[in-house]
């Protein structure tokens, strides 16, 4: 497998760094309008943005968490008039357009339309924005590289439907998530499988990444569906450690994946 993927579609700016190091995804037009996701910090968007003359129109939210949301009413006061789309169930006053798991998103300035997956688990609010024909997933915390957010207010069953869903998009879908939380993940996941060698190999590549100062992400899900635990309840040998781990048997996907889970969290 090679581990190269389009990194064109979004670009990232970095913020929170050295304390949740999440990436807030941005995507301009030859007018100089940009496209935003989940700006958790307003600093970074402006020096960014007055760096290259760019102003924000557009806004997208995946959830309602401080690093995500944070930064939206800092900009809408220095950038009036930005439109802010979110899910309906986020309680934040400035979303304008409320979205739900079916609505389709078309925003013909940046030539963007997406599809929109509820994804409960991390947040029961949580929302991911899919586009089928430029192969792009903006997924939040509900899907990191080779791994996923914590689970803080769903259940098992539904972070395990919410990840399935993300899991069965093509194999070539860019995975923008939202942390830089990559080497962290895979080395867990090598605790999980540790005979995985496709999870060996992409740790190299994402090391070296790392080291030249590039970013680990997007990913890509045909990777994820080969390395990341937690789109691997099903296979036999994540089961296998998942239940030597919690000493007893696991009859679902969903109990593999909340071993796997408290796991991680406690690590």
């Amino acid at each position: 497998m090679q581990f190269e993927t389009d990194r064109d579609q979004f670009l990232p700016i970095p913020a929170l760094v050295g304390s949740y190091d999440n990436y807030i995804w941005y995507r301009a037009n030859r007018h100089g309008e940009a496209l935003l996701v989940d700006p958790g910090e307003a600093e970074p968007v402006i020096e960014r943005f007055e760096q290259q003359g760019l102003r924000p129109t557009v806004i997208l939210i995946t959830h309602h968490h401080f690093d995500h949301v944070d930064g939206v009413e800092p900009l809408l006061k220095r950038y009036p008039g930005v439109q802010v789309y979110g899910p309906e169930l986020t309680p934040l006053a400035s979303i304008t357009h409320r979205l739900r798991h079916g609505d389709r998103l078309k925003l013909s300035a940046f030539d963007l339309q997406c599809d929109i997956i509820a994804t409960p688990g991390h947040t029961l609010d949580h929302i991911c924005y899919y586009s089928a024909q430029q192969a792009w997933l903006l997924c939040g915390d509900t899907l990191f590289s080779a791994g996923c957010g914590r689970m803080f207010e769903g259940t098992p069953k539904q972070f395990t439907t919410s990840l399935q869903l993300l899991a069965d998009l093509p194999d070539k879908t860019a995975v923008y998530c939202a942390h830089e939380y990559t080497i962290a993940n895979l080395n867990f996941a090598r605790k999980v499988e540790p005979e995985n060698t496709e999870l060996a190999r992409y740790q190299t590549y994402i090391e070296q990444l790392r080291a030249d100062g590039e970013p680990s992400l997007p990913g890509r899900m045909d990777i994820e569906r080969a390395v990341n635990p937690f789109l691997r309840s099903g296979h036999r040998n994540v089961n296998a450690a998942a239940a030597q781990q919690a000493g007893r048997e696991l009859n679902s996907n969903a109990a593999v994946f909340a071993v796997v889970r408290d796991w991680k969290d406690n690590a």
